[in-house]
């Protein structure tokens, strides 16, 4: 992957592959409640950064009702965007790129009428946060709500696979430039005081 790509290349291949949402696109796609899914206390025993709500999700972290897995040290620092393998899927932005891709991302959700993820990204962008490594955060966990659960997920399948083989491609390149901008993000992240978890 080349670093001479600035972080708007990535944000517009994402914006050039969203959908515009239509009746085709069911209730599962709607943005998730990101604070359904708390991962205040779970953060890297490494770097003591915060874990991709994601990972709170599969260990059930957040969400009533769910059976809550203990999940190794080894598995906290895996998940982790600084010291976990997906680090090498970043690339060196600055925090202002970052959250200048993120809120052109923002923008064309709005525009494609999703609008339930346009206000989940506005407000991870606008939201009265004391911190800007915590604006840096809130952005990174929106684009990693959007790669988990957003329409770039949704394949076309037709009686001709061919007919929308470009489409898809073209959607699975996006999730993997929202990836990078996820991924770049974390450097960014507040460090918060971390306990390591039981293994």
């Amino acid at each position: 992957m080349s670093q001479t790509q600035d972080a708007s290349q990535f944000a517009g291949r994402v914006i050039s592959a969203l959908p515009r949402r239509t009746i085709r696109y069911f209730d599962a796609l709607r943005a998730p409640f990101l604070s359904d899914r708390d991962s205040e206390n779970i953060s890297c025993p490494e770097c003591g950064r915060r874990l991709p709500f994601t990972f709170a999700q599969n260990s059930g972290g957040g969400l009533q009702g769910t059976v809550v897995i203990t999940l190794s040290r080894r598995e906290h620092v895996a998940a982790c965007l600084v010291d976990g393998p997906r680090s090498r899927h970043g690339l060196p932005f600055t925090a202002p790129e970052v959250i200048d891709a993120t809120r052109a991302i923002a923008d064309r959700l709005r525009l494609q009428r999703w609008r339930g993820w346009s206000r989940l990204f506005h407000r991870a962008l606008e939201g009265r946060l004391a911190d800007e490594r915590d604006r840096i955060e809130a952005a990174g966990q929106a684009l990693e709500a959007l790669l988990a659960y957003g329409p770039f997920g949704y394949m076309d399948i037709s009686r001709d696979p061919d007919q929308h083989s470009a489409l898809n491609r073209s959607r699975e390149l996006a999730r993997s430039d929202l990836d990078v901008l996820v991924a770049s993000s974390g450097p960014h992240w507040r460090v918060r005081a971390a306990v390591p978890p039981a293994d």
